[in-house]
C-alpha cells in the first residue's frame, strides 16, 4: 500500500519503540533545561545572600 509521503510501512513495533525514544529524548532535554534554570537561579540567590552579608560586615 502506498500513501501519499511514500511507501507506507506496516512495522508499529518499530515506530512505537521510535517514538518511545523520541518521548524519552525530549524529556530529559526539557528536565536538564529546567534544571539549569533552577540551579541558575539558586546561585543568583546565593549570591545575593552573600552580598546582604557582604554589606553588613
Amino acid at each position: 500500500m502506498h500513501s501519499i509521503c511514500g511507501t507506507y510501512n506496516d512495522n508499529s513495533e518499530e515506530n512505537m519503540v521510535r517514538k518511545l525514544i523520541l518521548t524519552f529524548g525530549i524529556s530529559v532535554l526539557s528536565l536538564g533545561a529546567a534544571a539549569c534554570n533552577t540551579v541558575d537561579g539558586a546561585g543568583e540567590d546565593i549570591e545575593s545572600v552573600a552580598n546582604e552579608v557582604d554589606e553588613e560586615i
